[in-house]
């Protein structure tokens, strides 16, 4: 019997000339020994320790019992690649690796013609599926074995929204090698798209549980003919493309016979075109130098979707019937901070061209939008269910677009790529008569409280994921304002966002600890651009604790603690 997942893809031969060889061997000596000796020579004679990263961690039985051995390498790891003495070798070696013989590394592949690809998607479309998961034996990593598959999540979302009275529709966005399978295998992969052998069986079963699929492949595959449907040196499509995808999501709202009474009260429409231009989240995987000038700045015209009465982009309306999940798909082109700003400055403003306003435009009414960068599986949805009973059940439709590397991944994949599927707890709470809420405008308040214990929510490795910011979560008690009025407390608990890390570094809120009083300056999160759509994953404890339901999200960036 054949084996259905066999490589599709032509190994890679690489013959290295014995000069050349030998040239490699040296430096790659050279790279070994140099790092660790300016390291010691530097504490040697500047005595200055702050200046060299220190790698210390040790290993324990405790580790080894609780499978933690795993991820406790990997922090190790990124300790060392962290450390001031790897960094720029480490660079400068991935830029001549690229440059002479066109290597990538775990997460950028480099194709044909200058495309570029993310690694982890190539390998899901090679590896056992989405349906008959790979045998585990008794050494293999626990994690593992705990990773849930993405098929039981998915039928078991479609059933609480259908006893909810809401129509589940499913759109696994494809990826860049499902498009363009050629510039990785050769023409012998040209002639049409390229599927995993379970994708089709896969959305076949989802539809006899009653959940509408919407099978992107075909259409983005004929449009090839007029233009790129990928940028060349990033993870996602072109506008073009995009706007194509909001085309026919719209089509399938507008078909449903409730469209028709759907109230279109919502802002009057402006499409405005711009030009923009990023290197791309690709390249910047690749780690190069900075000022590497191996790539340059890919550019697009983005068409932005503007209110006509305040020309600010479209924003989400949560009252809307039609609802939106989504991860970085659905935020290109909208969150700047992903690339397409017009400059640093602009990072924090929304571009107002993504999938969501586009797909507004074309429905003619504002949609609600919840969407994380990298979060499409689980995180979204259970941002969903936190809403009230009453508001989820006035809701006709949710659109919930994954990238459908995320639905093939193996358990080694999705842990290694932070991807998990979980089902959500939804909120049994009905809205409440009031909902005054002592809101805090554009102003700050101070505010004192200690952090509680379990309440730092996780943060993501900024090496593992291709975004450039995230967020996390913290539970604060015994909270006090010191200066300003408006804050919505209970039982002296509030729930706090900050970034985890900004550009790649983690930020000084990521290392404060729990049970020490800290004193911070708050504001309502939602008045914080970027914050709602910048990666982050949602705290565990807030996941099941409805007492928490009433309390507003803050935002803060500086923590003082308070002796």
């Amino acid at each position: 019997m054949k084996n259905p997942y066999e490589d599709i893809f032509e190994p890679e031969e690489i013959h290295v000339p014995r000069g050349i060889g030998r040239v490699a061997l040296v430096v790659f000596l050279l790279v070994c020994t140099i790092p660790p000796l300016w390291r010691n020579a530097a504490e040697l004679f500047d005595g200055d320790e702050a200046t060299v990263a220190p790698v210390e961690m040790a290993l324990t039985g405790k580790d080894l019992r609780e499978g933690n051995l795993t991820a406790r390498l990997r922090e190790l790891e990124g300790k060392i690649e962290d450390a001031a003495f790897t960094d720029l070798p480490r660079r400068s070696l991935q830029e001549l690796m690229t440059d002479s013989i066109g290597q990538g590394n775990v997460k950028t592949l480099i194709g044909d013609d200058g495309w570029l690809f993310l690694r982890p998607a190539v390998r899901a479309m090679t590896s056992t599926g989405p349906l008959d998961p790979p045998a585990l034996g008794v050494a293999s990593d626990p994690n593992l074995k705990k990773w849930r598959r993405a098929l039981p999540a998915i039928l078991q979302f479609g059933e609480d929204l259908k006893e909810r009275g809401v129509e589940l529709l499913f759109v696994p966005i494809p990826v860049k090698p499902m498009i363009y399978p050629e510039m990785i295998a050769g023409e012998s992969l040209a002639d049409g798209p390229l599927r995993h052998p379970d994708q089709q069986e896969f959305y076949a079963k989802l539809r006899e549980a009653g959940i509408g699929v919407v099978d992107l492949v075909d259409p983005l595959w004929k449009m090839k003919k007029d233009g790129d449907v990928y940028m060349k040196q990033d993870t996602h499509w072109r506008p073009r493309a995009m706007e194509r995808v909001a085309e026919i999501l719209a089509e399938e709202v507008k078909s449903r016979s409730w469209f028709a009474e759907v109230e279109a009260d919502s802002p009057k429409f402006e499409v405005v075109e711009s030009e923009r231009e990023h290197i791309g989240d690709l390249v910047e995987q690749l780690g190069l130098p900075e000022g590497s000038e191996l790539y340059s700045p890919e550019g697009v015209v983005v068409r932005r979707v503007l209110d006509k009465e305040t020309g600010e982009p479209v924003k989400s309306d949560e009252g809307a019937e039609v609802v939106l999940l989504g991860d970085s798909f659905t935020n290109i082109f909208h969150d700047a901070s992903i690339g397409f700003g017009e400059n640093a400055e602009e990072e924090a403003k929304p571009i107002g061209a993504g999938l969501a306003q586009h797909l507004a435009s074309k429905l003619g009414s504002a949609i609600d939008v919840i969407a994380r960068n990298g979060s499409a599986s689980t995180a979204v949805r259970k941002d969903f269910a936190r809403r009230f009973d009453d508001e989820v059940r006035a809701k006709k439709i949710v659109i919930w677009t994954v990238a459908a590397r995320d639905v093939l991944y193996t358990p080694k994949l999705g842990t290694g790529n932070e991807v998990v599927w979980e089902d959500v707890v939804w909120n049994p709470l009905q809205k409440p008569e009031s909902t005054e809420k002592p809101g805090l405008g554009d102003g700050e308040i101070l505010v004192e409280a200690t952090l509680s214990k379990d309440g730092k929510g996780p943060i993501g490795d900024p090496k593992s994921v291709p975004y450039q910011d995230a967020i996390f979560e913290m539970i604060w008690e015994s909270a006090e304002a010191i200066e300003g009025e408006g804050l919505s407390e209970l039982d002296g608990q509030i729930v706090v966002k900050s970034w985890g890390f900004k550009k790649k570094e983690m930020t000084a809120a990521s290392r404060i600890e729990e049970g020490k009083r800290y004193r911070f300056r708050v504001q309502l999160a939602d008045a914080v651009d970027g914050v709602s759509t910048a990666q982050g994953k949602p705290l565990g404890r807030l996941e099941n604790d409805f007492s928490l339901i009433g309390l507003d999200f803050y935002f803060a960036e500086e923590f003082e603690e308070v002796e």
